[in-house]
């Protein structure tokens, strides 16, 4: 099995290890048209949080990806004035991913 996929497991069967208050709606969120989001969850205040797990060094891939789900949660799910937010655990530090994301406070 994957680092990646025991990862995914680990954080879905306790997602209040990442953030207090955080709640697991769907492991593995096939949206069917935008792909497949690791980890759909939603936070205290019942907003949705995207969380993409990444086992490499893929800053560029990854912040297009958690944009994509954002979007397709935001169009498809969001209707009662939830907010969207992302969320992307990394095993190791990319200064690139961490360039990549500072531009929007959303991830």
């Amino acid at each position: 099995m994957s680092l990646e996929k025991d990862l995914i497991n680990y954080l879905a069967s306790d997602p209040s290890q990442i953030e207090k208050g955080l709640e697991l709606k769907e492991k593995e969120y096939d949206t069917k048209s935008a792909g497949r989001i690791d980890l759909l969850c939603t936070d205290k205040n019942r907003d949705f949080v995207v969380i993409e797990t990444k086992k490499g060094k893929e800053s560029d891939k990854v912040v297009g990806q958690i944009q994509r789900y954002m979007g397709w949660i935001n169009r498809n799910l969001a209707k009662n004035g939830e907010n969207v937010r992302g969320l992307i655990i990394v095993n190791e530090f990319d200064e690139w991913l961490d360039y990549a994301v500072s531009v929007n406070d959303n991830i």
